[in-house]
């Protein structure tokens, strides 16, 4: 995986030699989990102004920050994704503007997701569950499809409309 994106499991990877290392595939989906955190928080986030700037807000965001404290606790002593200790966590992993921005909600699951032990990360399934995520949306087929082949069309100038529209509101405001 792309360094930044590559669970805490996928590391020993990285840094192993020989023959062993390249076999070892001792990670499972919780490494995907992983990565669609920084994902999310990369969607979430504006956008940087430079290399360093994202190298700097993501070493920090996984927790790699010399500045930040050592491992997080597990989800017994802080379940990041349901409980109410995350907040400290978010102060030391986000960036301050990103948690004046992002919604709570995304704040936690991302969080929620980057846990440096696999365990402690959701399943799809419970990140799909979670009251965290806003509830599924019943669409009608038809729709559905007609919005999906727009999307698929960079060229359409609808397609260009909702795309701007999606990720060029503001976000909502925060309740304190």
């Amino acid at each position: 995986g792309t360094t930044f994106y590559r669970a805490p499991e996928q590391e020993g990877r990285r840094h192993g030699k020989g023959r062993a290392a390249r076999d070892d595939t001792s990670y499972d989906m919780k490494a995907d989990i992983f990565s669609f955190g920084i994902l999310l928080f990369e969607l979430f986030s504006e956008k940087f102004s430079t290399y360093m700037e994202r190298a700097e807000t993501l070493l920090r965001l996984r927790g790699e920050n010399p500045t930040a404290s050592s491992a997080p606790p597990s989800r017994g002593q802080n379940d990041t994704g349901t409980g109410k200790d995350w907040r400290s966590k978010a102060q030391e992993r986000f960036p301050e503007k990103f948690l004046l921005t992002a919604p709570e909600a995304a704040q936690r699951i991302i969080l929620w997701c980057i846990e440096s032990r696999p365990e402690d990360r959701p399943s799809a399934e419970e990140l799909l569950q979670s009251e965290l995520l806003p509830k599924k949306l019943e669409l009608e087929s038809r729709y559905l499809q007609d919005a999906l082949q727009i999307l698929s069309n960079p060229q359409n100038e609808s397609n260009k409309t909702i795309l701007n529209y999606l990720f060029d509101r503001p976000a909502p405001p925060q309740k304190v």
